[in-house]
């Protein structure tokens, strides 16, 4: 019975590294059935369901941080739901993270992730040459000659933040020389479409990143080929910036601040609004409110957040809540890069552990300029991310008898 249980929730666990880039209902499901199996072995061998690990209280702070913004909310329940929309994934972290999976299942989950993502990579490009969304059954507006790929969620931002982590995973595999040549071309290939389909979401806060964990990784594992890889990179993007001119324009929009005054509004009427609430914040779900108050003049064509993560955690929850939560992402580096080296040059979990730590890396780069962490199909892809280098890190650094 209890073999059973743990086969089937490696086929569930196995499921939701598919789902991640395809549906948001799924990943919710997948998500709960793994916690839900998870739970149900742990009583059936009357073991504790989590085992400790010190991110646990960083991860508290900034929970019990951001509700106290609860206290100046006009409408309480309000606030809390719009605040457990996103939040309530890091409540799963504990479980996720005492997974005991295997170094073999734990690459056989990544590698199916990273095959999924290679197939949405395909739609997406499809999608940018030909404008039509086949799940939706709907034709894409046009952006210049071409459209902008939403994948399977039906948002640009959305596919090219999961898209741009995954891509993180593929390229951290790849540079491990610890394995076969057909092996590290397969990752090579796999990261190169991908790349494709970030570039044809046409989301530059996504573009931004990608130098990042490119330069990032090769620091961390070959810095020998970092002039090679990075020339190569940059041949690559002149050529399909030259190729597509459309992508050139839109490339060049990054340096116009007239291309980008929505963007610029928003951060200025997130800083008015820190500024008169720098304690507690405005709560979650009250941007708009506030921004009818606060609104510096100027043209508008999005709402609902600050566009800068950090930025809408410290309208949200104040400065102690955007340092909490900042804190919290120091903190997970630290029990990673330990982790990192701790590990065997030749552990598979090695390249995986560094895998996590590029994509964090680089969604954090992008939320610069983007809320992502707002967007719940990338707040639960971003935390599988955590999730996964800090359940290495239980099984080889804190509790390695979990192993």
């Amino acid at each position: 019975m209890e073999n059973r249980l743990n086969q089937i929730l490696v086929y569930f666990f196995l499921g939701w590294c598919i789902i991640l880039m395809w549906s948001l209902a799924g990943m919710q499901i997948m998500l709960g059935s793994v916690i839900f199996l998870t739970l149900v072995i742990r009583l059936f061998r009357k073991e504790q369901p989590v085992k400790d690990h010190p991110f646990y209280l960083f991860a508290g702070l900034y929970i019990l941080v951001s509700l106290s913004s609860l206290l100046r909310s006009r409408d309480i329940g309000q606030t809390l739901l719009s605040m457990l929309n996103n939040d309530w994934v890091i409540l799963t972290i504990p479980l996720l993270a005492s997974l005991n999976l295997s170094p073999r299942w734990r690459q056989r989950g990544l590698n199916l992730l990273i095959l999924s993502a290679v197939l949405a990579a395909i739609y997406g490009i499809f999608q940018f040459f030909t404008g039509s969304d086949l799940i939706r059954n709907r034709a894409l507006g046009q952006f210049g000659s071409y459209y902008r790929a939403v994948g399977a969620y039906g948002s640009f931002l959305s596919y090219a933040g999961n898209q741009l982590m995954v891509l993180a995973c593929a390229y951290a595999a790849f540079l491990f020389p610890a394995q076969s040549r057909t092996v590290r071309i397969s990752y090579l290939a796999a990261a190169g479409i991908i790349f494709l389909s970030i570039i044809a979401s046409q989301s530059r806060s996504s573009w931004l990143a990608l130098p990042v964990i490119v330069i990032l990784g090769l620091l961390t594992v070959n810095r020998k080929q970092l002039i090679y890889i990075s020339g190569s990179l940059v041949i690559l993007v002149l050529a399909v910036v030259i190729f597509i001119p459309d992508l050139q324009s839109r490339f060049m929009s990054i340096f116009n601040f007239a291309q980008n005054e929505t963007r610029l509004n928003l951060w200025r009427t997130s800083a008015a609004i820190i500024s008169d609430h720098p304690v507690l914040g405005i709560g979650s779900g009250t941007f708009n409110d506030y921004l009818e108050i606060y609104r510096v003049p100027g043209f508008y064509d999005a709402r609902g957040h600050a566009h800068n993560d950090y930025l809408n955690k410290a309208v949200i929850n104040g400065l102690p809540g955007l340092i909490t939560w900042i804190g919290m992402w120091i903190a997970w580096f630290y029990y990673m890069v330990r982790a990192y080296k701790i590990l065997p040059q030749q552990d598979e979990d090695r390249k995986i552990i560094l895998g996590s730590i590029l994509a964090i890396s680089g969604i954090l780069v992008a939320a610069l300029f983007q809320c992502y962490y707002t967007d719940l199909e990338n707040n639960i892809v971003w935390w599988f991310m955590a999730a996964i280098g800090l359940q290495i890190s239980i099984q080889k650094a804190y509790h390695p008898a979990a192993e």
